[in-house]
């Protein structure tokens, strides 16, 4: 191979890269403004409408970069990402769709691969006087590699566990039915109601902390010190909706009730605005009880 055949080879990678990376961004741009809050029903697309799948696009990107600048380090890790997001595919939905266009990527990323390798050792061939990669930049790119696997490979292991929530609020149909299980079974709802909305602000288990609305009752419990508590109103018990603050993408919804005779009792709501699920889980809390949801000074929203 000579040495414009390797640069070429490279340069085509690249190419590959961006156009996967626009791809990725439309998909999920579309994905995050089409329906209610990006909620359609489509496990594909609801899958795609989250905000941080962006940094997907960021990362394919910057690896596609580094290749068009023949970094050996980007374009392995290149083939190994596009690869491992394939496997997370499959996972998640137990199939990869277009495997013929997907062959084609893996081709050029290989193709990659081989022009970043050719292409230094071909230069080094030419040039007596070419160095090999400084020291600091070996280590800076190990940790990097480092980093960078460890924070997929993190990704992976949530999307893995069963015990991991959803970064949404969920309802009946979409909780997962070993979880629906297990928050009975935790004494968190009871065996005789019905889940009706959820959402878990844990990272790693669902156990730890988590809103509930059910056919029957508000349940807000969390663990402190290793202790779980669990906190709860009937609807007729409520007296107020409160919203604190709104929340977006990177933030959640924060909202509280009031309950008791004298509303000397409350339960503080953490939910998850993505896909439009803070305002589905209140307007329902609304519903049952007949209240209007307000500001903290009594407002109506």
């Amino acid at each position: 191979m000579h040495y414009e055949e390797a640069l070429r080879r490279c340069r085509h990678a690249a190419v590959a890269a961006f156009v996967s990376g626009a791809l990725t961004a439309g998909v999920v741009l579309f994905a995050i403004f089409s329906g209610d809050g990006g909620w359609s029903g489509d496990r594909v697309i609801d899958f795609f409408a989250d905000p941080w799948m962006l940094i997907d696009v960021v990362m394919i990107l910057g690896l596609g970069l580094g290749v068009w600048f023949r970094s050996r380090f980007c374009a392995v890790s290149l083939l190994i990402y596009y690869v491992l997001s394939k496997i997370v595919m499959v996972v998640e939905f137990g199939q990869v769709g277009g495997l013929l266009v997907s062959a084609i990527f893996v081709w050029f990323y290989w193709r990659g691969i081989t022009g970043a390798f050719a292409a230094h050792r071909i230069r080094k061939e030419r040039d007596e006087n070419y160095r090999r990669v400084p020291a600091w930049r070996w280590i800076g790119g190990s940790v990097a590699a480092v980093a960078f696997l460890g924070l997929f490979g993190f990704g992976f292991f949530l999307m893995m566990s069963p015990d991991a929530p959803q970064t949404y609020v969920t309802d009946i149909d979409t909780t997962p039915q070993d979880q629906i299980d297990g928050l009975r079974e935790a004494g968190i709802i009871r065996a005789d109601e019905q889940l009706k909305m959820f959402y878990s602000e844990a990272v790693f288990d669902y156990r730890k902390a988590g809103n509930i609305l059910t056919d029957s009752r508000v349940v807000s419990y969390e663990t402190l010190d290793g202790v779980q508590n669990i906190y709860s109103a009937t609807y007729e018990e409520i007296t107020g909706i409160y919203l604190e603050s709104k929340g977006h993408a990177m933030e959640d919804t924060l909202a509280y009730i009031t309950y008791g005779e004298n509303e000397d009792g409350w339960l503080y709501l953490i939910l998850s605005a993505e896909r439009g699920g803070d305002e589905d889980f209140l307007s329902y809390l609304a519903r049952r009880t007949g209240l209007s949801l307000t500001d903290q000074n009594g407002a109506p929203l």
